[in-house]
């Protein structure tokens, strides 16, 4: 798990790029870093059934939704590429995680907060 530690560290770096005054919600966008990284997960490790991707795909476009709730339309448009961007990093580094006891624990606590509500702000 290691790897997405990494991944989280990226993108709170990206975020932190984003002035003082910016209005995009940090703690939405790594919820939604979590959530993408939990159906990569299941996916891998062929722990996740579809009515769970269905609610971790819900969870991470809410997180994006709550991540610009406030933000600008330049601030929009920078989360965008972040998020490709991220996307495609976290992909490449979860890649060859080993499905062992760690990496569960991660994905059920991930599908459990799925089911739970995003904030909204």
């Amino acid at each position: 798990m290691m790897k997405a530690k990494a991944s989280s560290v990226l993108i709170a770096f990206a975020v932190g790029a984003f002035s003082a005054q910016a209005k995009v919600n940090d703690q939405c966008i790594l919820r939604w870093e979590q959530s993408l990284s939990a159906q990569m997960i299941g996916s891998q490790c062929r722990w996740m059934d579809t009515a769970t991707r269905d609610k971790l795909i819900a969870s991470q476009q809410a997180s994006l939704a709550c991540a610009v709730a406030d933000a600008t339309d330049a601030e929009k448009d920078d989360v965008t590429t972040l998020i490709s961007e991220s996307s495609r990093r976290i992909a490449d580094s979860l890649r060859n995680v080993p499905c062992e006891a760690k990496a569960r624990q991660f994905y059920d606590g991930e599908v459990q907060k799925a089911s739970a509500p995003t904030p909204t702000h």
